[in-house]
């Protein structure tokens, strides 16, 4: 049995084009400058949070505490639930790009992310205004999961594919900022209201 690991709004593909653009408001706009490819951060998204220890991770933290815990210095990324609701508070560093999934997966079977994204739906909301939410159907990546994650896989290397719905942010202005997330899949549903605040 394949194993898989999901995580609602704190889920991007890897292979170069292969990232379609989807999104529930018709009026959502692009941002201008978004950050990297959505597929090549992907990998490093999961491989983020299978650094951190379930302690201190950000996904089980439901008040934002833990926003900062092993952040990367050239984008900040925002997780997302085991599912359900929650409202966080982040500071977010100036000038530093954002990652945000709205659902995703990753499994040792493609075909998981197969059944997974054909139920997907996500929308996200910065500041009251729509964003554009890209679809990442599946790619596969190079898990490596330390000792003590939240997702409790043993340490190691692993070859998995990755799924899910996200949205890239270019550095916001400094001051206080809202960001919406909400993304379901079959019964597995997650929302996550950030308050971040830029400095």
């Amino acid at each position: 049995m394949f194993r898989t690991a999901a995580v609602a709004l704190g889920i991007s593909l890897l292979l170069t084009g292969c990232a379609e653009k989807s999104g529930e408001h018709e009026d959502a706009k692009p941002l201008a400058q978004p950050v990297a490819n959505v597929t090549d951060l992907q990998g490093r998204w999961w491989n983020w949070v299978l650094s951190t220890k379930t302690a201190t991770s950000p996904i089980g933290d439901d008040k934002g505490a833990n926003c900062a815990v092993k952040q990367p210095e050239d984008v900040w990324f925002l997780a997302g639930t085991f599912g359900g609701s929650v409202q966080r508070s982040c500071d977010v560093p100036a000038g530093r790009n954002i990652l945000a999934p709205l659902l995703n997966l990753f499994s040792e079977g493609e075909e998981d992310c197969r059944q997974f994204m054909k139920a997907a739906k996500g929308s996200a909301v910065l500041d009251g205004a729509s964003l554009e939410v890209e679809t990442v159907a599946s790619a596969p990546f190079t898990a490596t999961p330390e000792a003590g994650n939240p997702l409790e896989w043993e340490p190691g290397t692993y070859r998995v594919f990755g799924c899910g719905m996200y949205v890239r942010i270019p550095p916001l202005t400094a001051g206080e900022h809202t960001l919406e997330l909400r993304g379901a899949s079959g019964s597995f549903a997650n929302g996550v209201d950030y308050a971040l605040t830029v400095r």
